[in-house]
């Protein structure tokens, strides 16, 4: 999986001064169907079973279910907000980080 931090999403992340926690890209279905879900982005810790990317000090995490549903190749950017993309799609726009 190909995660990529634009620069003005690193740049704000590290306005935020979240160190020693890592960013969760929280992922989760809504009821019983898993393609209606709410993504979030949230201050954690690491957990055993997540995927890890790092980059310039900044730690993203998420976990099977949002590696799964992120597919190859996800993009942070921030633009007024937080959004993540794919080549094909906008899944999430208007994201702030969350504080659990």
């Amino acid at each position: 999986m190909e995660f990529i931090i634009t620069e003005s999403a690193e740049e704000q992340l590290k306005k935020l001064k979240i160190a020693p926690l890592c960013l969760r890209i929280d992922i989760e279905p809504v009821g019983t169907c898993s393609a209606v879900v709410d993504i979030d982005l949230t201050l954690d810790e690491r957990q055993h079973d997540d995927v890890i990317f790092e980059k310039n000090g900044l730690t993203i995490l998420a976990n099977a279910f949002a590696r799964d549903y992120l597919g190859n190749k996800v993009k942070l950017d921030h633009v007024a907000a937080f959004r993540l993309t794919t080549p094909n799609e906008t899944l999430a726009y208007g994201l702030s980080v969350k504080r659990k």
